[in-house]
């Protein structure tokens, strides 16, 4: 939302959902614009922003390899799915999923009341993070996308670097 706007609970946490698998995560507020998110006091809407932020931190010091690879070669850290087959007519007409480095397809939800979406793959070997089922791209695959995670799938082979465990 821009100024004086107020987006639903669920609109907020599927921004920080987002946003936890992007190079960049900024949240806007300011003390004369007042409120601006509506979960700032609903303990539901909290704990999932927290689950959110808490990703991005494992996440960071894959964001850092990213970085560094990008300084070096040049290859941006957010791709477009076609990024390695841009013959690939299906991965080339995707707007709404993108690849996070080599390793990571993130398919964030953008629609209002969405609890599965399709996911398109790449060729390969990819891994439903939340689940730990495999897929075979390239494929189009129904992913659940409950308010609590948005499909998150990481290709065979990869190294990611992250904090903590698992």
């Amino acid at each position: 939302g821009g100024p004086g706007d107020v987006p639903s609970a669920e609109l907020y946490v599927r921004w920080l959902q987002l946003g936890a698998h992007l190079p960049l995560l900024r949240t806007h507020a300011v003390p004369r614009e007042g409120r601006r998110h509506s979960g700032e006091c609903d303990a539901d809407v909290v704990a999932l922003a927290r689950a959110a932020l808490l990703e991005r931190r494992r996440l960071q010091p894959y964001f850092m390899t990213l970085a560094h690879l990008a300084r070096r070669t040049g290859a941006p850290p957010v791709r477009p799915l076609w990024w390695a087959t841009p013959e690939d007519r299906a991965l080339r007409d995707c707007d709404d999923a993108f690849l996070l480095g080599d390793g990571l397809l993130v398919a964030p939800v953008t629609a209002p009341g969405t609890v599965r979406r399709t996911v398109p793959l790449p060729r390969g070997r990819w891994y439903d993070t939340a689940t730990e089922r495999a897929y075979e791209g390239p494929a189009r695959v129904p992913a659940d996308a409950p308010l609590e995670r948005i499909p998150v799938f990481a290709r065979a082979g990869a190294v990611l670097p992250v904090r903590g465990p698992g």
